[in-house]
């Protein structure tokens, strides 16, 4: 992936975190609600299997929106493709306005 810029990742797993870091993966042990990066560091932020776990997505989706530049993406996926064929679900329609808000 370094061909593409930097990677980073963040999961409030210190397990995951130790994990990643052990296959040579840059990882930080920190909450997706409060990230320590700053406004606008990113071109792309994936949120992969996250919203589900949490009470409510939008703090979340608000502090994806905070560290992805203006015109960058936020892709997000809900788990559920059990079967090979199923087409994935992905967040909600609310939550797609939110996601794809253009600064």
């Amino acid at each position: 992936m370094s061909k593409y810029g930097s990677v980073v990742g963040v999961d409030i797993s210190g397990e995951m975190v130790e994990h990643c870091r052990n296959i040579g993966l840059n990882a930080l042990h920190e909450s997706v609600l409060c990230s320590p990066f700053e406004d606008r560091s990113f071109d792309l932020v994936l949120c992969l299997d996250v919203l589900e776990h949490l009470p409510e997505e939008k703090p979340v989706l608000e502090e994806l929106k905070r560290v992805v530049r203006p015109g960058g993406i936020i892709p997000g996926l809900r788990p559920g493709c059990q079967k090979f064929n199923q087409r994935p679900q992905y967040v909600t329609k609310n939550s797609m306005k939110i996601l794809f808000l253009r600064q």
